[in-house]
Parts: structure tokens; C-alpha cells; sequence
């Protein structure tokens, strides 16, 4: 949890699980959330959405390209 600040990490020790926590804390700091977003991420269940959209990236680019879509996404 290194690099957020303290609100930020009371709010990730009220998650039980250490590994959906450290997914929010990585996300928090690479896309440098505030503590309101990341309530609401949590939330909302971001860890449970992300991915699940269906898409047809695969069939349409080449594997380096779903990959580069993907992570834009």
C-alpha cells in the first residue's frame, strides 16, 4: 500500500480479503484515485466487472493488439 495516503489505507483494511485488497490499492495508485473514487469502486465491486465485459478483441486484432486494447480499457 505503499504511496497512498492514510484514508485511503483505512479504507482498504476494511476489506477481508488480502488479495481483492491489494488489487484496489495497486489500482488506486496507478490511476492516483481519491478517496471517493476509491470508495466507490469498492463499492460498486470494480474487482467483480473488470474483464467480464464480452468483446470480440481476439478475433479482430493480433494478440499484442487485444492485449494493448484490453489494458485501455
Amino acid at each position: 500500500m505503499k504511496g497512498l495516503p492514510w484514508g485511503h489505507i483505512i479504507e482498504l483494511l476494511k476489506l477481508k480479503d488480502p488479495v481483492i485488497r491489494d488489487w484496489y490499492a495497486e489500482r488506486a495508485v496507478e490511476h492516483k484515485w481519491r478517496l471517493e473514487v476509491l470508495e466507490h469502486q469498492i463499492t460498486t465491486g470494480l474487482h467483480r466487472r473488470v474483464g467480464a465485459a464480452p468483446n470480440n478483441l481476439e478475433e479482430r486484432l493480433s494478440e499484442d493488439g487485444a492485449a494493448l486494447a484490453r489494458s485501455v480499457v
